[in-house]
Formats: C-alpha cells, sequence, structure tokens
C-alpha cells in the first residue's frame, strides 16, 4: 500500500494547532455575541470596565477560558481520530 507522506506528525502539529487555535476564536466570539445579545450589555471583557464589577469580569474570563480549552481539546482529538483513520503518523503521545 502507498503511503501517505503528507500524513506526518509535522504535519499533524501544525494542523492540530491552526485548528485548535482557530476553533477556538470562533467559540469566544460566538460567546461574547451570545452574551450581548442576551443581556443587552457588552460583555465583560476587561476589570477597568465600568459597566461591570470584578466579580462579573472574573465570572466572565473563567466562563470563557472553560469553552475554550473544551473547544480546543475537542478539535485535537477529532483531528487525531481522523488522521490515524487516513494512516497518518501521529506524535507517540497521542498513539
Amino acid at each position: 500500500m502507498k503511503t501517505k507522506t503528507y500524513l506526518t506528525e509535522k504535519n499533524f502539529e501544525v494542523v492540530s494547532l491552526v485548528a485548535a487555535f482557530g476553533m477556538s476564536l470562533l467559540a469566544k466570539e460566538v460567546l461574547k455575541t451570545t452574551y450581548e445579545k442576551t443581556t443587552d450589555t457588552p460583555a465583560p471583557d476587561h476589570p477597568s470596565s465600568a459597566q461591570h464589577n470584578l466579580k462579573d469580569v472574573l465570572m466572565f474570563s473563567v466562563g470563557l477560558a472553560l469553552v475554550s480549552t473544551g473547544v480546543k481539546l475537542l478539535t485535537k482529538h477529532k483531528i487525531a481520530k481522523h488522521w490515524k483513520k487516513n494512516e497518518g503518523k501521529l506524535p507517540q503521545h497521542l498513539d
């Protein structure tokens, strides 16, 4: 069987990094937009905001970080699954 030379460990790292970063940014923007549409106030992005107290900013930031991390993990898992299915070489810690 012919080997697929483009499904290397290095390419996996690049593809998974770019996809995870992109999906994370998309999830953050969706979460911010949803917050703004639901509450009719801007998302509490920074602690110096006059409209939000520190508690709101911290809660929103922690929630955003949890969602972002979950999306990154899920994206990397799905890419690894498809990479292996297509007979690609995964890094040793994922194989």
